[in-house]
């Protein structure tokens, strides 16, 4: 059994499985510059997201995302067309607070990120994108 969560790990807010893709920029550097990446997102929240990556992020460590999430075109629905869109992208800024190596998956790890930076204008365009207004 695992200890119980701090609250600072504890979560804030729901979170929502959504197909996304996530354009990751670390505050680390490596020889060609600013670490980044192009991630799967798993799920999203007000709070924060979680994605998968070949990269295993520095607890703590702040990172720069640009996130896409993919959905069904309502108009379309209504016609019986399935036809995929993305949303406009939300630029969030947030704190890693979780990197484990998925079970399986050797060299894939989930990330969890807190978000310490989200326009107002972003978070109100996510909560609805959530069905959270």
């Amino acid at each position: 059994m695992s200890e119980p969560k701090s609250p600072e790990e504890r979560r804030q807010s729901p979170r929502f499985s959504k197909t996304m893709s996530v354009q990751v920029k670390s505050d680390v550097w490596d020889v060609t510059g600013h670490i980044s990446d192009d991630a799967a997102g798993k799920n999203i929240g007000l709070g924060g997201l979680s994605f998968v990556s070949g990269i295993c992020y520095e607890m703590g460590g702040n990172l720069d995302m640009l996130v896409r999430i993919a959905d069904w075109d309502p108009d379309a629905l209504k016609r019986g067309i399935y036809i995929a869109v993305s949303s406009a992208p939300y630029r969030v800024a947030g704190r890693v607070v979780r990197c484990e190596e998925m079970r399986g998956h050797p060299g894939h790890y989930e990330v969890g990120v807190r978000f310490t930076e989200i326009a107002e204008d972003d978070r109100k365009l996510l909560a609805r994108h959530l069905g959270l207004d």
